[in-house]
């Protein structure tokens, strides 16, 4: 029995495939302390930090994106919370599903439903997407109207990943047919895996279709890095089953103070960005090991 419950654990984790991405969107930096490697150094040591700025960034902002598409029901032709498909709809039903997609089992709690609020706590789980030791409560209130999702979203010292951050965000999903796309907007103040103090704003469009496992990702975000005005751009962004983006996407980041951008590039298990003399920088991200 105890078997037939894990392995229907992991079937239903592929199944939230389509956005549980962990998001981590960018779940990889190069070097400088994030545990990426170089084959090819630069000189330019601006380019170099605004590509670990990036990715790094980029990571701990994309798994709060990632966990905000768990907690949404993976069928059906509306939106809605998961709810557990063992369990006759009612109140006390609201989030549940949302546990199918973490472990171990009973690594996440979900309390105080209403009819429109209900809470999630997390005690080192694991998650779709490369989102890893997830620890902390989140605090949801949500709206349901004329096939709408609109979920306003409260964490504060949110362990994921070895980030700890907290964030406000706000998101609006909404259905036609299979197709579903969320509106994303979030503020974020903490320290990325990376170890950076951070404290960022973000808008997001996300995009899935109901059993594909890709998703795609447009939008920006900026604010400071350290001491850094930073801003990022996701230009062309796709997740589908591993921890990396896939190959071809594409990022832009500027220091918004001296005006310099770097563009990165993903191939298969690694990264590419342009320094300013023209070379190309070619380095293992951090999520390829993941």
């Amino acid at each position: 029995m105890a078997h037939a419950v894990q392995n229907t654990m992991v079937r239903s984790i592929h199944l939230m495939l389509p956005l549980c991405g962990a998001l981590a969107f960018a779940a990889c930096a190069p070097h400088k302390g994030s545990g990426g490697t170089t084959t090819n150094p630069t000189s330019d040591i601006e380019s170099q930090t605004l590509a670990d700025d990036g990715t790094d960034t980029s990571a701990s902002e994309g798994d709060a994106v990632s966990l905000t598409g768990t907690l949404l029901s993976s069928s059906g032709g509306s939106v809605g919370l998961a709810s557990d498909p063992g369990s006759d709809l009612s109140l006390d039903n609201v989030g549940n599903g949302a546990r199918l997609f973490f472990l171990p089992v009973g690594c996440l709690t979900v309390a105080n439903p209403t009819t429109d609020s209900v809470q999630y706590t997390f005690n080192d789980c694991t998650g779709p997407r490369g989102i890893f030791h997830l620890t902390g409560v989140v605090d949801v209130t949500y709206v349901t109207a004329n096939g709408t999702l609109s979920l306003d979203i409260t964490s504060k010292g949110l362990q994921v990943n070895k980030a700890t951050i907290d964030w406000t965000a706000k998101a609006t999903t909404t259905a036609s047919g299979a197709m579903r796309t969320m509106n994303w907007t979030g503020h974020f103040t903490g320290v990325t895996h990376g170890g950076r103090q951070i404290t960022r704003d973000n808008t997001k469009t996300v995009t899935w279709t109901v059993g594909d496992s890709c998703f795609t990702i447009n939008g920006t975000s900026e604010g400071t890095v350290g001491t850094r005005d930073v801003r990022t751009e996701l230009i062309t962004y796709k997740r589908c089953r591993a921890s990396c983006p896939e190959a071809g996407s594409e990022i832009k980041v500027t220091n918004v103070t001296l005006g310099k951008t770097v563009d990165l590039t993903y191939g298969t298990g690694e990264a590419t960005f342009t320094d300013a003399a023209g070379d190309k920088i070619t380095f293992t991200p951090l999520c390829a090991s993941l």
